[in-house]
């Protein structure tokens, strides 16, 4: 079975509430495989992000690019 996912997360700031100004969009991916008799289960993830951030909550804060990734692999 595939399984996959997609969020961005897009924030700004409003006149009562400054922010990093972030954008960031995330993506996953997982693989796995139903138990079965005489078969080994396994599974396994990767996410991974990128964007930018302000470097503050400065309005002249510079941008910065970021970007993780993580995997994880589950089995017997």
């Amino acid at each position: 079975m595939v399984e996959g996912s997609f969020f961005h997360l897009g924030e700004r700031d409003t006149p009562d509430r400054p922010t990093r100004d972030r954008s960031l969009d995330t993506a996953s991916v997982r693989l796995m495989r139903d138990p079965a008799r005489a078969k080994i289960d396994a599974e396994l993830e990767v996410i991974g992000q990128r964007g930018h951030v302000s470097a503050s909550v400065a309005s002249n804060a510079s941008r910065q690019h970021v970007r993780a990734q993580v995997s994880e692999a589950a089995g017997p």
